[in-house]
């Protein structure tokens, strides 16, 4: 749909110019506006030319945010990350004690049981009693 700035200015108002600019909702479906952001923008500079007020406002294309941005999950976490290193830190000694202490007994508990298993020397078993 090509319009011209004389047909724009001599049969279109300014709330007719809105309302095309914007999609619209007809029988349940949304249809596309009349005029393109390209039209709009052509016929924008065609209305400065001519020295008249555009009837469109201004819209900034991102608003911004009062928002704060939220952030990684890792910044959030590393306070408490830093404090649980602490605590597990000053726990460290005890810990390796307990682990040395714990393999050093499997150690042990390993060697006895080897030491009932393995077989009887062969030149030892001619002293031995029968059974």
């Amino acid at each position: 749909m090509r319009l011209s700035v004389s047909l724009l200015l001599r049969s279109l108002s300014a709330a007719e110019i809105v309302t095309m600019s914007k999609p619209s909702l007809v029988n349940g479906r949304w249809r596309k506006p009349a005029l393109s952001a390209m039209q709009l923008a052509k016929y924008k500079k065609q209305f400065q030319q001519a020295g008249l007020e555009w009837p469109l406002e201004q819209t900034p294309l991102r608003t911004p945010s009062s928002k704060a941005p939220k952030g990684k999950r890792f910044e959030a976490a590393k306070e408490k990350r830093l404090v649980d290193i602490e605590e597990k830190m000053a726990q460290m000694d005890k810990m390796v004690a307990d682990y040395r202490e714990e393999r050093l007994a499997k150690r042990k508990a390993a060697k006895s049981k080897r030491q009932l298993l393995q077989p009887i020397p062969s030149a030892l078993t001619k002293y031995m009693p029968p059974f």
